[in-house]
Formats: C-alpha cells, sequence, structure tokens
C-alpha cells in the first residue's frame, strides 16, 4: 500500500533535492506547491538588446572603414594627378632634346613659396 502511494516532498529545500537528486526526479515525487518549470518558446521571448547592439556596432565599423577607404583613395588620386603635373614639367624638351628650365624654375618658386607659408 506504501509502495504505490507517492511520496509527498516540503517546499522548503526540496527542488535543489529534486534537481539533484535523480532517484526523486523519475519516481513519481511531487513537490508541494513547487509549481511547474517554465517552457517558454524563445521566439515569445523579448529579443536580447546586446545581439542588435553588437550588430550595429559592427555595422557603424564597417561604414567607418569605408569611409576610410574613400578619403584614402580621393587622397591618392590626387596625389597622382599633383605627380603627373609635375613629371609632365619636368619632362618637358625642346626641339634638340634639351629640357625647359622655365617650367622647373617655376616649381622651384612654388615650393619656396609654400615653404615661406608655412613658417
Amino acid at each position: 500500500w506504501q509502495c504505490c502511494q507517492r511520496q509527498q516532498e516540503k517546499p522548503n529545500h526540496s527542488l535543489t533535492l529534486a534537481a539533484g537528486n535523480p532517484e526523486l526526479r523519475g519516481a513519481g515525487v511531487t513537490i508541494a506547491q513547487g509549481g511547474v518549470l517554465p517552457n517558454i518558446q524563445a521566439v515569445l521571448l523579448p529579443k536580447k538588446r546586446k545581439f542588435d547592439d553588437k550588430i550595429a556596432s559592427k555595422q557603424k565599423k564597417q561604414e567607418e572603414i569605408l569611409n576610410r577607404q574613400k578619403e584614402k583613395e580621393e587622397a591618392i588620386k590626387k596625389y597622382k594627378e599633383k605627380k603627373a603635373v609635375k613629371m609632365k614639367a619636368l619632362s618637358a624638351k625642346t626641339r634638340r632634346g634639351q629640357p625647359v628650365m622655365a617650367g622647373r624654375i617655376e616649381m622651384l618658386l612654388e615650393q619656396i613659396q609654400e615653404q615661406c607659408k608655412d613658417d
């Protein structure tokens, strides 16, 4: 008669006993005022903000990287244009193959003026 009846535990520390004792878990033991374990689907729970914040920060970093790349490309483009103008002035030659000194002197004058502005 007693072997067929269910055991009833006190609610004080019985949750820890039932969770830790495999004999009590599967033996049909009921815990008085124990309630039920929550089994809520993850879809119904509110989303975690940490994940959204992480994604937002990654997108922000990606945008910053793209902006830096664009700025770098523009700077390189300006440098190449400036270099092409300089090379054109330096490589100018007369009919006899002599270098044209006027372009070189103008470049030197521009460099001196830039240095005077900085000082």
